[in-house]
């Protein structure tokens, strides 16, 4: 089956056992909580890890007004970029100077910088099977409150969203090797000493 929002959600749907929709513009339930849903759903998960299909490099040129104070450059951050990962002077190596973002600008002393980023992607072609997975059953923890009532059902997708989404990025880390990162950079880390836990949805 190729991936499309309906089909994602349609999944989600089957299972909360409510029927399919054939478009976001059906005039049914599930497809207004399906519209409500899916793009802050499908965002929420991509912020859990800087997956590799929705990276994006990129390199900007300086505001022509400064900060205030502070720092010396102000970069304005495109608007599809949901999160900067690294800024840097060097391209081959991560977070070499410092920096921070403030509102919709990357502050920092650099007179151009390279930088990468998470993208808020529409791009479903590029969804790994694990993402897609984990998707899935996080939109299926949505659906259930406002679709079936039932919590308890709510709680048993949010418990299978936390293991999908783990394997998912165990799978989205193994690609590549590891770029260099300064020592002056934040290195994120889920979890420690390869250990994991269940991923705790909210309390309804």
């Amino acid at each position: 089956m190729s991936l499309s929002k309906v089909s994602l959600c349609n999944q989600a749907l089957a299972k909360v056992g409510v029927n399919p929709i054939v478009s976001f513009d059906d005039e049914s339930e599930q497809a207004r909580i399906c519209t409500l849903f899916y793009e802050d759903t499908r965002d929420a998960v991509i912020g859990e890890c800087e997956w590799t299909f929705a990276r994006r490099r990129f390199t900007l040129a300086p505001l022509a007004t400064p900060p205030a104070f502070g720092y010396g450059q102000a970069f304005l951050i495109p608007t599809d970029v949901e999160k900067v990962i690294s800024v840097s002077t060097d391209p081959n190596v991560m977070n070499n100077i410092t920096w921070e973002v403030e509102g919709d600008q990357i502050l920092c002393d650099a007179t151009s910088i390279n930088v990468m980023g998470m993208t808020n992607t529409d791009a479903i072609t590029k969804f790994s099977k694990a993402f897609a997975a984990a998707l899935i059953s996080r939109l299926a923890a949505e659906f259930a409150v406002p679709i079936t009532r039932d919590v308890k059902l709510a709680n048993t997708y949010w418990t299978e969203y936390g293991v999908k989404v783990d394997i998912a990025m165990t799978q989205d880390g193994q690609q590549g090797t590891q770029r260099r990162t300064d020592s002056g950079g934040l290195v994120q880390v889920r979890y420690t000493n390869g250990a994991s836990s269940p991923y705790i949805g909210p309390q309804v």
